[in-house]
This record gives C-alpha cells, sequence and structure tokens, in this order.
C-alpha cells in the first residue's frame, strides 16, 4: 500500500464512531435527510452526484464532517477538498484542489492535472468513495 493510501486509512474506527454517534443525533431533520441520501448512495456505490447549497450559517460544514466521519468509520476513504487552505482547514481530512488533485494555480483552457495512471494518486482515486468539494462554487469550470 503506498504511503498516500495508508495515510488516507490512517483513522482511528473507534473514535470516529464514537464522535459520529454523538454528532448524528444533533444534526436537524434537514440535515438527517441529506446524511441519509449521500450516504446510502456511497454504500450501495450508485455514483451520484449531490450538491448542498444554504445560507451561511445553516450547518452545511457540520453536516460534511459528519458524513466524512461516518464513512471514514465505515473504512471507506473521503476525499474533502477546498479552494482555498483556510476552508480546507475547516474540513476533515483537507486538501486543496492544488494539493490533491494537482491542478495548476494559473488555470487556463488548456490546463490539465498531471496525475500518472500509475501514480499512487491515481490508485487513491480510483479507491476513493467521496469527493466533498466545498466551495464548489467559487471553483472555475473549467478547474472541474
Amino acid at each position: 500500500m503506498s504511503k498516500v493510501i495508508a495515510e488516507e486509512c490512517n483513522y482511528d474506527i473507534e473514535c470516529l464512531r464514537v464522535v459520529f454517534t454523538d454528532v448524528y443525533d444533533t444534526l436537524n431533520t434537514d440535515q438527517k435527510h441529506n446524511f441519509d441520501m449521500v450516504v446510502i448512495s456511497v454504500l450501495q456505490q450508485l455514483e451520484k452526484v449531490f450538491t448542498l447549497s444554504a445560507s451561511g450559517g445553516t450547518g452545511k460544514r457540520y453536516l460534511m464532517n459528519t458524513i466524512i466521519d461516518f464513512l471514514c468509520s465505515e473504512k471507506k476513504i473521503v476525499l474533502a477538498i477546498a479552494l482555498s487552505g483556510i476552508v480546507a482547514t475547516l474540513l476533515n481530512n483537507d486538501w486543496t484542489h492544488y494539493s490533491r488533485f494537482r491542478v495548476s494555480i494559473n488555470i487556463t483552457p488548456e490546463s490539465c492535472c498531471y496525475v500518472s495512471s500509475q501514480d499512487a494518486g491515481a490508485q487513491l482515486f480510483r479507491m476513493t468513495s467521496l469527493i466533498i468539494d466545498d466551495e464548489v462554487t467559487g471553483v472555475r469550470c473549467s478547474t472541474l
């Protein structure tokens, strides 16, 4: 197993289960509904895309971190990324687009990620169950 994958799988499963159990009960009805939709999709490998859009202060990151904690406690790999390092630090398993996907900082229409199919990063992507992209509305379409 590569170092990159080992780092993504290095969780204290029991601790995450305890945290999840405590936090799940604090989610409101809408958050629980969204949690269930995403988690069921991941566990059943339905390969869906979800968007979560709400006003500031409504608990979006709280929900995202709850999803991350639960799926990691189930030994799933979750990549949580954000456009900026400041936002990334608010997510569990935080990375920026640039650090995780090797996206150039200066994006042009010709830009692409430089990840070889044999690279450990490519292997990690293939093993990933969920990618959470926080603040995706601030990302240029050419980056996605």
